[in-house]
């Protein structure tokens, strides 16, 4: 429900739902289970559409720690996690850091899913728009 929620623009009705189902895996399952993590980027990309970046990056951070610790640095799903952590940077005005984040998950995709896929080329125009705003800001 809280995705339905949220697909309509309903996010302090989703954040409610996406806390309760953090708090429910947490206890359940613990801190660095898969579900938790999920739950962790749902509820970031909630903040992230309220405009709560930083409470959205602490999100963030969790899941990717807790994604490379289950799965390791190369994982289509640590992949997506930093994807949606450069998206929060990058929404921050940290191109840098968003270009290092898009970078890494540009890596893992190409490696896994190849150069064609279509989540490998979104992630190549992101790196060109991220690198774009970071030759701007230079001048």
């Amino acid at each position: 429900m809280a995705g339905v929620y949220q697909s309509l623009g309903r996010y302090e009705e989703a954040e409610g739902l996406y806390q309760q189902a953090l708090v429910s895996d947490l206890k359940t399952y613990g801190e660095d289970h898969p579900n938790v993590a999920t739950s962790r980027n749902n509820l970031a990309g909630v903040y992230q559409s309220l405009g709560r970046y930083e409470e959205a990056a602490v999100l963030l951070q969790h899941a990717l720690a807790s994604g490379i610790k289950t799965y390791g640095n190369d994982h289509p799903r640590v992949a997506a996690t930093r994807n949606n952590l450069a998206i929060n940077y990058y929404d921050q005005g940290q191109y840098q850091k968003s270009e290092e984040q898009i970078l890494l998950a540009l890596k893992i995709w190409e490696k896994i899913l190849g150069k064609e896929h279509p989540d490998t080329k979104k992630a190549l125009r992101s790196l060109i728009a991220i690198q774009e705003k970071l030759s701007s800001t230079k001048r």
